[in-house]
C-alpha cells in the first residue's frame, strides 16, 4: 500500500514528539514508509501504522530509548577519539625533550663546534628542532582529519531536526 499525503502526514505527527534529531527521524520515517509499502492495498493504515513501530522497534518508546542509546554511542566514540589524540600528542614529549636537551647541549658547546666548520652550529641546534616540527606536523594533520570527520558526524545528529519540515 502506498501512503498518501495525508497519511504520510499522519506518521510524520506520529514521531515528531518521540524523535528529537533529523537523522533519526529520517531513518524511522523512511524505514517505516518502506514497511507500509511492503503491504497489500486493503491493509488498514492506522493498525498498520502501530504494527510496523511496535514489530520493528518495540514501540513508540523505545524508539526514544534507542536514539538516546545511539547519541550517547556517538558521543563516547567522539570522547575517546579526543582522548586518544590528546595521548599522541603527549607522546612526543619525550622527543621534545630530546630535541631540547640537545639544543641547549649544542649551545652550550659552542666553542668544540666552533673549531670544526661555521655554518654547522646552526644545523646542530636546528636539526632536532626541526624533527620535532616535522612529526608534530604530522601528527596534527592526521588529528585533524579525524577531528573533522568526528565533528561532522556529530553536526549530522545534534542539530535538531527542522520542526517545519
Amino acid at each position: 500500500m502506498k501512503p498518501t499525503v495525508s497519511q504520510q502526514e499522519s506518521i510524520r505527527q506520529t514521531l515528531r514528539p518521540v524523535l528529537k534529531y533529523k537523522e533519526t527521524y529520517d531513518e524511522v520515517y523512511d524505514h517505516i514508509l518502506s514497511s507500509l509499502e511492503e503491504l497489500p492495498c486493503n491493509a488498514d493504515f492506522t493498525a498498520a501504522l502501530h504494527h510496523i513501530i511496535e514489530r520493528d522497534f518495540g514501540g513508540l518508546n523505545n524508539i526514544y530509548s534507542l536514539e538516546a542509546r545511539r547519541i550517547n554511542t556517538m558521543i563516547k566514540e567522539f570522547i575517546g577519539e579526543y582522548f586518544n589524540s590528546v595521548w599522541k600528542c603527549l607522546s612526543s614529549l619525550p622527543l621534545l625533550a630530546a630535541a631540547v636537551m640537545i639544543t641547549l647541549l649544542c649551545v652550550w658547546m659552542k666553542p668544540l663546534f666552533a673549531q670544526v666548520q661555521h655554518g654547522s652550529n646552526l644545523y646542530c641546534i636546528m636539526a632536532p628542532v626541526l624533527v620535532f616540527l616535522m612529526k608534530k606536523i604530522a601528527i596534527n594533520k592526521r588529528d585533524r582529519l579525524n577531528q573533522s570527520h568526528c565533528l561532522a558526524i556529530l553536526s549530522r545528529m545534534s542539530y535538531p531536526r527542522d520542526p517545519l519540515s
